[in-house]
């Protein structure tokens, strides 16, 4: 992670920090000493509290950290969340923390959200190595954010999905993912969360970390709905569609979204272990809601020779159609060398052109 996103990020925390209440052991509501008394607990190894908000990270007696959470009702404090799941099997200082105020990454307002965060650290040092933050909604504690510096991930879970961010953890999105498992606080598994996170990074930057695409940088889609949906060659429902009229994508595996316009996604997926394809789908087709602007350079050229406009120049580089000699196109992009470009005929077609094929005007 960067330096000064950490720095940032430190500053957030300490938000979430001030203004919590500390109290002596000696000094917990009677409800909750009992509770720990009965629980027979090793250690408290951190807690704080609210007037509404109780929570700890306590040893028992196998030695291992609970995560307990106590919330007031009918003026009685009552638990409502006992799990070790929560919590990583790592060996530094764990911090608790709970606060009435939210402050969201992509948010420059306050909000009034009750909130319990976590935190691991070096004994020796103030900056965090993993946080995670769980906020109030309805009646449950719903994960909001995972910041695993230890294992170079961002994520922000919301409405079914997580929200993979670079590495800088501010803002960019690069992965959309379908998490179907429990983010209660209750009942959240962090490994399980994790190992989604860092499964969709990884192949994130495998599909990407050869691609050249000007400044559009995609995003990794993936939400299995059986569903399967018809390719465009343009943004156009009259545009040419390959593989005899038949191309189509299924939303059970990865999509990478380019960008959009108003009403269609540009988007790249497999069609086999060896080959893609390039090519535009419905926007409505998708549960993703939040479009990246895409740019295009709308460079008019002519082809100097004859040669064969293709849809995968990254791998099997399938003939679309055969482009004649001075042949006017429009030049919209760059990837890796290859000119990305509209042919207007008795359809418009976008595909790819070796650029050094190509006389572009001034």
């Amino acid at each position: 992670m960067k330096p000064f996103s950490r720095v940032i990020a430190q500053l957030l925390l300490l938000l979430l920090v001030c203004g919590t209440a500390m109290a002596e052991e000696n000094d917990f509501p009677a409800e909750i000493k009992q509770y720990f008394e009965n629980e027979k607990i090793l250690e408290i190894e951190s807690y704080s509290s609210s007037e509404q908000l109780f929570a700890a990270i306590a040893r028992d007696q196998n030695h291992e950290r609970v995560l307990y959470a106590f919330q007031q009702i009918n003026g009685k404090w009552v638990c409502f969340a006992k799990t070790k799941n929560a919590i990583p099997k790592m060996e530094l200082k764990a911090i608790v923390s709970v606060s009435d105020t939210y402050q969201d990454r992509s948010d420059k307002g306050v909000q009034n959200v009750p909130n319990i965060s976590i935190r691991f650290l070096e004994p020796n040092e103030d900056h965090s190595e993993l946080w995670m933050n769980f906020l109030l909604d309805g009646d449950r504690y719903i994960l909001r954010d995972v910041s695993a510096y230890c294992d170079g991930v961002f994520a922000r879970y919301e409405n079914g999905a997580i929200f993979i961010c670079d590495d800088d953890g501010f803002y960019s999105n690069i992965g959309y993912i379908q998490y179907t498992e429990s983010v209660n606080i209750t009942t959240f598994d962090y490994d399980k969360y994790i190992s989604c996170v860092k499964k969709w990074d990884d192949k994130y930057y495998e599909l990407t970390k050869d691609v050249y695409f000007d400044e559009n940088h995609p995003l990794l889609y993936y939400w299995p709905s059986d569903q399967t949906i018809s390719v465009y060659s343009a943004p156009t429902g009259n545009a040419f569609i390959e593989a005899n009229g038949k191309a189509k994508v299924s939303t059970n595996d990865w999509i990478l979204i380019y960008g959009s316009d108003d009403k269609y996604y540009f988007i790249q997926y497999a069609i086999n272990e060896s080959a893609m394809r390039f090519g535009y789908i419905p926007r409505q087709s998708l549960a993703y809601s939040e479009p990246l602007e895409i740019m295009w350079s709308n460079i008019k050229a002519t082809v100097k020779s004859k040669t064969n406009l293709i849809n995968d120049p990254l791998g099997s580089k399938t003939k679309i159609k055969s482009i004649a000699a001075g042949t006017e196109v429009e030049v919209l992009s760059f990837l890796n060398g290859w000119a990305y470009v509209e042919y207007r005929s008795a359809s418009i077609v976008r595909g790819f052109l070796d650029n050094q094929l190509l006389n572009k005007e001034n």
